[in-house]
């Protein structure tokens, strides 16, 4: 459980450091994404010789049964849907006005051309990434011989904190609390879609399609 405590502080601190003190996109993609959500579960995967086909499956990227993936996956899509409209509706009113975003997003060394690729990075690429890290290495392995809710809990609860970090550049510090505690009880439903359907597929594809895909697409809304 250390392991995954660990895993779950760097990745917290990773965003802080590079979103409010070096105030930098790109620097919270390369250690947060690049580093610890692709290098270290590849490299668990990858330094185990013969075996890295069973530890590919064994981090959660196999088929899983049909019936069982396809109902957690068109639950998990419908209720997410479902939660990011009604935090816009709670907490809509409490985003900045145009300008002051794009003044932020251009302090974060973001240009307006570069959104329309990092729209697509994190619907398409964010979801792996992250469900690799927390569903896949970190519940999976770092936290494997731990209880089953022991296994949901560390990862979820860290899930939700490196969301508020994010959020509180646009948004109060208790709507941002707020809303990073319901992303990290996102997470955990996503931790027992892992355990129940032994898979990352319904985990990943409600994250793109049914969490990302609104994000992205009622910041769509707002910046243009």
């Amino acid at each position: 459980m250390k392991k995954g405590i660990l895993a779950g502080l760097a990745a917290t601190f990773s965003l802080f450091l590079s979103l409010h003190i070096f105030h930098s996109f790109v620097l919270g993609n390369v250690l947060y994404h690049g580093l610890l959500c692709f290098f270290l579960p590849l490299m668990h995967i990858g330094c185990s010789g013969s075996k890295w086909k069973e530890n590919w499956k064994g981090i959660g990227f196999k088929v899983p049964l049909a019936r069982r993936a396809f109902a957690w996956t068109a639950f998990l899509c419908v209720l997410l849907w479902g939660l990011v409209f009604l935090a816009y509706f709670l907490f809509g009113r409490y985003i900045p006005e145009k300008q002051e975003l794009w003044e932020l997003i251009r302090a974060l060394g973001v240009s307006r051309a570069s959104l329309y690729l990092i729209g697509v990075y994190v619907i398409v690429i964010n979801p792996f990434l992250e469900e690799l890290f927390w569903r896949g290495y970190v519940q999976s392995f770092l936290m494997n011989g731990c209880s089953s809710w022991l296994r949901i809990l560390v990862p979820s609860i860290f899930f939700g904190a490196i969301h508020f970090f994010p959020l509180i550049l646009v948004l109060p510090v208790g709507q941002s609390l707020i809303i990073s505690s319901g992303i990290g009880c996102v997470g955990a439903i996503w931790a027992l879609s892992r355990l129940n359907s032994d898979s990352l597929l319904p985990a990943l594809v409600s994250h793109s399609l049914g969490a990302d895909l609104v994000i992205v697409f009622l910041a769509w809304r707002i910046l243009f």
